[in-house]
C-alpha cells in the first residue's frame, strides 16, 4: 500500500526523496522568510515590553518617592503653621493685656494682613474696646475685611450643602 503523502514514509527513520515543484519551493521560501520576520517582530516586541516594564517600574518608584516628599512637605508645612500660630497667639496675648487705648494706637499703624490675623484670634470682649479706640476708617476696613474673610470661610465649609439648597430656591423663583 502506498502512503497517502509520498513525502512521508510509513516506518520511522525511513525517508523518501521528495522533489518539490518550483511554486512549492517558492512558497516554502516565502513562508520561511515570513517566519523569520515574525520571529524578529516577536523579539522586538519582547524587548519593547521589557523596556516598558522597566519604565513602568521607574515611574512607580518615582511616584512613591513623590508621595513620600509630599508627606514630608505636608509635615513641614504643619510644623511651620503651628509655629506661626504660636507667634500670633503670643501677639494676641500681648495686645489683650495692653490698655485698649494703647493697643488701638498701635493697631492704627499695623498693616492689614497682620492686623486681621491678630484681631481674628482675639477674644471679642478684648477686641471691642480696642476697635472703639481706633481711627474709624481703619476700624471700618478691619470690620469689612473680617466679615469678608468669615463669609469666605463659611462658604468654603458649607459649599457642598449650599449648592443643593440654592437650586430649588432658584427653580421656585422662575
Amino acid at each position: 500500500k502506498e502512503p497517502e503523502n509520498a513525502a512521508v514514509s510509513e516506518t520511522a527513520g525511513d525517508t523518501t526523496d521528495r522533489h518539490f515543484t518550483g511554486s512549492e519551493l517558492d512558497l516554502l521560501q516565502k513562508l520561511a522568510a515570513r517566519r523569520e520576520e515574525l520571529d524578529r517582530w516577536e523579539r522586538n516586541i519582547q524587548i519593547k515590553e521589557e523596556v516598558l516594564n522597566a519604565t513602568e517600574k521607574r515611574i512607580n518608584e518615582r511616584i512613591i518617592e513623590i508621595e513620600s516628599m509630599k508627606k514630608q512637605v505636608a509635615e513641614l508645612l504643619a510644623q511651620y503653621n503651628e509655629k506661626e500660630d504660636a507667634k500670633i497667639r503670643s501677639l494676641v496675648k500681648i495686645y489683650e493685656n495692653m490698655k485698649p487705648k494703647e493697643a488701638a494706637r498701635i493697631f492704627d499703624e499695623l498693616e492689614m494682613p497682620v492686623l486681621l490675623l491678630v484681631i481674628d484670634k482675639m477674644a471679642e470682649k478684648k477686641a471691642a474696646p480696642i476697635l472703639a479706640g481706633m481711627d474709624s476708617t481703619k476700624a471700618k476696613q478691619i470690620t469689612v475685611q473680617l466679615a469678608e474673610q468669615r463669609r469666605y470661610n463659611a462658604t468654603k465649609i458649607n459649599a457642598p450643602a449650599a449648592i443643593p439648597a440654592a437650586a430649588p430656591a432658584a427653580a421656585a423663583n422662575q
